[in-house]
């Protein structure tokens, strides 16, 4: 028995030309010349196969998105059934008191639109008179000779007029002000060794270093600590060299990272539980989402907005400044100091990450394919002490999509070039976190370092992805960084 290339599928070898479930050609290759495949044959052909695994893996995802839609679908189709059969079951005299206080609660409701409606219009209607008072004014301008207390009088108004229509927008668009959590106190590093490996380009272990560094440990109670690394700042090459990646990873670029800390492992399961409990800042939290199950497995099937709102409750709870990475930031924290495809080396193995092992990148044996995600810190950490950077999940960044590095900033903060100047970005706070005017609803995100579903060349270094903000499924997971860095 054989696999397909693209799906796994098993197939009888001869007896089988096409493929049962995805259709490939499973026939020998017939074209041969002077006893060998001729290379352009197999440059096409190896083509047209990344093509489609790509299309392969796509139509996958869809269908389980599929699925999912048309299963929470039945649900709620269920759970309307439901109520309607226990509305059918409420006597006549009750259903009709429901009706009216149903119809009393709507009138109420209609006449608060209506005022609603009437002081947005007068205040709009403020605001394109003093347009037309700057119009008049601007005319004014043109034919006389204005002084600098002409200029005071004229403008003082306004400009308090102005402020108290501020003043009122403001008010209605804040729900309630967010208390901020108390000023972190100065954290205290403690020291840790671990043992970093490097790998030649067949899989074997070339090197293997001793290391020391330091890290911020967060009790977050019941047992539960998050573990952040001291990142040390630097400037590094970012993106793919020449002969690695694709155009979204180019131009490599010079970039330059300050300190920062980042999270030992991906955020999981029992961290998630923990923070999901405490009260809500601007969204609900599912306090149990993962498919695969397990209190040191990571979290997954959490979208962006999901990653964004732990961070905020984080905060709040501990006082110190929990983010989601920069793009920059990740990858120079997952590179720690390495050009390699990978931080351990040249190529990858199923004994030093989880991902589809049964790809080979360069020259190294095929190996294990998990078909799920594993506890963390179970693999090798990088020369920073991380653990878990290539695959097990894909990891939300703050940043928003750009299809190259184009005109990128040489400075490792969030590269956001409708936002370049936001307050978000300059002082790190709950509100800004969360700030229903600054997350840019439907703008797509920045996804990191591969999966247990991905083919190793997803889980380079410098492999970038995206989707949706509001995309969850059982590969997205996140872990949290801090400015604060000791």
């Amino acid at each position: 028995m054989a696999n397909c290339p693209i799906c796994q599928t098993e197939y009888t070898e001869n007896q089988v030309s096409f493929c049962t479930t995805c259709g490939w050609d499973l026939t020998p290759y017939p074209v041969t010349f002077l006893g060998h495949i001729p290379n352009e044959f197999i440059a096409k052909e190896k083509a047209k196969f990344n093509w489609a695994k790509q299309a392969w893996l796509k139509l996958t995802t869809l269908q389980d998105q599929l699925n999912q839609q048309q299963l929470a679908a039945q649900q709620q189709l269920t759970e309307l059934l439901d109520k309607f059969d226990q509305f059918s079951q409420v006597p006549s005299q009750q259903l009709t008191e429901s009706i009216s206080t149903l119809t009393q609660q709507l009138t109420i409701i209609q006449q608060q639109l209506t005022t609603a409606t009437a002081e947005r219009q007068e205040l709009q209607t403020q605001v394109n008179q003093l347009n037309q008072s700057q119009i008049e004014y601007q005319e004014k301008l043109a034919q006389e000779i204005v002084t600098p207390q002409t200029l005071l009088n004229f403008f003082t108004p306004i400009n308090e007029q102005l402020t108290a229509i501020q003043t009122q927008l403001e008010a209605a668009k804040i729900e309630e002000p967010i208390p901020e959590p108390p000023p972190s106190l100065k954290i205290k590093l403690q020291e840790f060794s671990f043992v970093a490996l490097t790998v030649n380009r067949h899989g074997q272990i070339i090197n293997s270093q001793a290391q020391k560094a330091q890290e911020f440990l967060e009790d977050l109670g019941n047992n539960i600590i998050l573990e952040m690394v001291s990142i040390p700042g630097g400037t590094f090459l970012m993106g793919a060299p020449e002969g690695e990646g694709s155009a979204d990873e180019k131009p490599q670029h010079q970039v330059t990272v300050s300190a920062f800390l980042m999270g030992k492992y991906p955020i999981t399961q029992a961290q998630w539980k923990r923070v999901a409990n405490l009260p809500k800042v601007r969204r609900d939290l599912k306090p149990d989402p993962s498919k695969f199950k397990g209190d040191r497995r990571p979290v997954e099937n959490v979208n962006w907005y999901d990653a964004v709102e732990f961070c905020a409750r984080l905060y709040k709870d501990t006082g110190t400044a929990y983010r989601l990475p920069s793009e920059a930031e990740w990858e120079y924290a997952c590179r720690a100091g390495t050009t390699s495809p990978f931080y351990f080396g040249e190529t990858i193995t199923s004994q030093l990450a989880n991902y589809n092992g049964s790809i080979i990148y360069a020259s190294e044996p095929p190996g294990q394919y998990r078909k799920q995600t594993n506890p963390v810190g179970e693999f090798s950490p990088n020369a920073f002490g991380l653990c878990d950077l290539h695959g097990n999940v894909w990891e939300w960044c703050a940043d928003p999509w750009h299809d190259s590095y184009a005109d990128a900033p040489i400075l490792g903060k969030v590269w956001d070039n409708l936002h370049e100047n936001d307050n978000r970005y300059q002082v790190y706070s709950v509100e800004n976190l969360v700030n229903y005017y600054l997350l840019d609803y439907g703008r797509i995100r920045c996804l990191r370092g591969g999966s247990w579903y991905s083919d190793p060349d997803l889980c380079r270094s410098a492999n970038r992805n995206w989707n949706h903000p509001d995309y969850c499924f059982n590969v997205c997971g996140f872990r949290v960084a801090s400015c604060f860095a000791g």
